[in-house]
């Protein structure tokens, strides 16, 4: 908004809790818009934004280009460590996805998340962490069989491109981000903890240890709890070898 001089702009309601958004709407923004945080989907939010500058994002849907190509993206960044998985826990994970579909894996990332690989990565692969602007990641998503995942934005833009997007998620805001709507819902796996009684908590996590390691509703999602929930996906099915 600022690097291109706008008259007006239009946000969302902040919510009381977060000061970070009352600091950022009243100071950026001249329209504010109920968000209905935790009622819809992100992705309903901004359609919803879009459409009170009179957009139709609808319009602009592309579908996947190609799921032949034998590549899978992993990606292992998140905005914040409190939704990572874990880098090492991506390896693990993509070796036996690896063996069970014959597929390459390429990781990407940012450059920051090099230093956290501490599993040595013994099977072939593509490593891209750091290494790609957003057109790239766009393309790379594009034309791979499916994503994997952090709650991030690759797994937004996996959705919305058509391409099956296997998230391992955290209860932050579990049905602002990771809950989709039924129209998307067939073209995502979320794997989170089967116990949802403190989801939608809005980050205020009574239970984590600091904010530089993962909710423990993230954190204790193992390797195993996710091979199990993809191998039972229809749409991971057809890519068993």
């Amino acid at each position: 908004m600022w690097a291109c001089n706008a008259n007006k702009s239009f946000g969302f309601n902040p919510r009381k809790w977060n000061k970070c958004e009352i600091s950022i709407s009243n100071k950026w923004f001249h329209t504010l818009v109920d968000g209905h945080y935790n009622e819809i989907h992100e992705i309903e939010r901004m359609e919803m934004l879009a459409k009170t500058v009179g957009c139709n994002p609808g319009e602009h849907l592309t579908k996947n280009k190609s799921n032949n190509n034998g590549k899978f993206i992993v990606c292992v960044a998140a905005s914040s460590p409190v939704r990572e998985w874990g880098i090492d826990n991506f390896i693990n994970l993509s070796r036996i996805v690896r063996k069970l579909t014959g597929f390459l894996p390429v990781f990407i990332g940012e450059k920051k998340d090099l230093s956290k690989i501490k599993c040595h990565i013994d099977f072939e692969h593509i490593n891209l962490i750091g290494e790609t602007s957003f057109f790239e990641l766009y393309e790379l998503i594009s034309n791979s069989n499916f994503i994997i995942t952090n709650d991030s934005g690759p797994m937004h833009i996996g959705v919305i491109l058509n391409v099956p997007t296997i998230a391992i998620v955290s209860g932050g805001e579990y049905n602002s981000y990771c809950n989709y709507p039924e129209k998307y819902r067939e073209n995502i796996l979320t794997v989170s903890n089967n116990d949802k009684s403190c989801f939608n908590c809005g980050w205020n996590c009574i239970y984590k240890e600091s904010d530089n390691y993962p909710f423990p509703c993230l954190s204790s999602i193992s390797v195993d709890d996710v091979i199990l929930a993809i191998k039972m996906w229809p749409k991971f099915m057809e890519f068993l070898s």
